[in-house]
């Protein structure tokens, strides 16, 4: 008994699932899942909600403006430099964003000076140990589709 068919496709099928195996789709899809993370976090202070959708603390003194919508001083009619995040390491084994505030921690985990007696409200911008599901789901969307189109080639 002889066997015919397209032996290319099978072969191209065998290599493509051991490109995926290796994970080389991996650097693309953190790249992509990085620039959806400015996204997430871009929401996040539109509607003044946390990662897992919980509205910040109100402002103790309300001013009219957005919480955490600070000028940019050196920038006028730009976004304060809190809310101005990008994505500084990509890598087979992950993505990292950063804020460009060196002020970023202390709103992100909240702050208290024992002497003076001065607050900073917690009114988290990135997840911490726990994804939640939207970011979650996002990031699952987005590597499925790297490792679909890398199965189609």
């Amino acid at each position: 008994m002889s066997v015919t068919g397209d032996f290319d496709k099978i072969a191209r099928w065998q290599k493509n699932f051991e490109a995926v195996a290796r994970g080389e789709y991996r650097e693309d899809a953190n790249r992509d899942c990085g620039k959806a993370t400015l996204e997430l976090v871009r929401e996040g202070f539109e509607k003044e909600k946390d990662p897992f959708g919980n509205p910040w603390k109100p402002k103790v003194i309300p001013n009219g403006t957005k919480i955490l919508h600070g000028p940019n001083r050196w920038k006028p009619y730009t976004p304060g430099r809190l809310r101005i995040f990008r994505v500084i390491k990509v890598s087979k084994d992950g993505f990292g964003v950063e804020s460009m505030a060196s002020y970023f921690n202390p709103h992100q985990f909240g702050f208290r000076h024992n002497k003076s007696k001065r607050r900073i409200t917690k009114r988290q911008m990135v997840p911490g140990n726990v994804l939640p599901i939207r970011w979650s789901s996002t990031y699952a969307r987005i590597t499925n589709r790297h490792i679909k189109a890398m199965l189609m080639r």
